[in-house]
């Protein structure tokens, strides 16, 4: 997967392990087979937890 391959040639990678992860769950939306599992709403949830995440994680 191509976010593997970003987080591998980033220095501190393991904050933004989880929108490369997102940013892939998107492309797999728009671009894959019917095969794929998750749904719109899915994938906006998984993006709101990660913002709840950072939130929290700066206050």
């Amino acid at each position: 997967m191509i976010f593997q391959v970003v987080a591998i040639e980033l220095e501190n990678a393991d904050g933004l392990y989880a929108w490369f992860e997102i940013s892939e769950l998107i492309d797999r939306l728009d671009y894959d087979d019917k095969s794929f599992v998750l749904n719109e709403e899915d994938i906006i949830s998984r993006i709101k937890n990660e913002v709840e995440i950072l939130l929290r994680l700066n206050h």
